[in-house]
Parts: C-alpha cells; structure tokens; sequence
C-alpha cells in the first residue's frame, strides 16, 4: 500500500492528477497558470542566477518546490541559458 501511495503522490507529498511522472514516456499535461506574476522569491532566485551568481541550496530546492507560473518563469528562464543550436 505504502508503494501506491508514493506513486499516487509527487515530491512534495501532494496527490498527482494525472498520469505523467517523470521518466514516463508520455507528453506532460498542459501547465494551467492561476496568479498572473511569478512569487518573488523565485523572480529574485532566477535573477541572481541570471546575473551569474549559483543558487544556494535552499534556493533550488525551492525551485523544485516550483508550481503554477512559477514552474513555467523557471523553464523560460532555463530556456534562456540553453545554447541557441539546442534548441
């Protein structure tokens, strides 16, 4: 039981509502954003990491913590680093 219910769960605890997890060869579901600006700390953790400085760890953590229009600020923001024949 303990089995079902961390793979019914994702990494932070919370129930997963659709059938995507990663490593599974199936396309994401589409990101729904509610709020219309990403929260502050991850606007000020992506600008010092934009600006060249390393997040600390409780910085990415955070980032991985990332939901909503944050989640997708931190793609276009890695996006951005990607070199342009990568893409």
């Amino acid at each position: 039981m303990a089995t079902a219910a961390l793979r019914a769960s994702d990494a932070d605890g919370l129930a997963r509502t659709e059938d995507w997890a990663p490593g599974v060869d199936i396309v994401p579901p589409a990101i729904s954003t509610r709020r219309s600006a990403p929260s502050s700390d991850i606007s000020a953790i992506l600008e010092k990491a934009s600006a060249g400085d390393v997040p600390s760890e409780t910085e990415i953590a955070r980032l991985f913590q990332a939901r909503d229009i944050d989640f997708t600020r931190i793609c276009k923001t890695a996006d951005s680093f990607a070199p342009r024949n990568q893409r």
